[in-house]
């Protein structure tokens, strides 16, 4: 289901534990990398976008990504999917 920035950020707010999956194109293939994260909190910055990803390896995410939402906090947890213009960029799962 598409979901929005201010309803990500309100879940990623309410949530324990946040494992994030973050994908780089390489040139020649795919890489990603997972990290683990305990009462995660995230706001907008100045440009109203906030960073997300692993380490330092970092997205701005804005109003313009696609933001899909699968889940719920009641049935295990909750999974976001984050695009640009169609590419994967973050996968999220979110658990109280």
């Amino acid at each position: 289901m598409e979901s929005t920035l201010d309803k990500l950020i309100s879940d990623i707010n309410q949530a324990e534990s946040t494992k994030v999956t973050h994908y780089l194109c390489l040139g020649v293939g795919i890489s990603s990398r997972e990290g683990n994260y305990e009462k995660m909190r995230v706001e907008r910055n100045e440009e109203g976008k906030i960073a997300l990803g692993v380490d330092y390896d970092l997205h701005y995410i804005g109003d313009d990504y696609e933001i899909e939402k699968t889940g719920s906090f009641e049935d295990g947890g909750i999974d976001y999917e984050i695009r640009e213009e169609g590419i994967l960029l973050l996968m999220l799962h979110l658990q109280k």
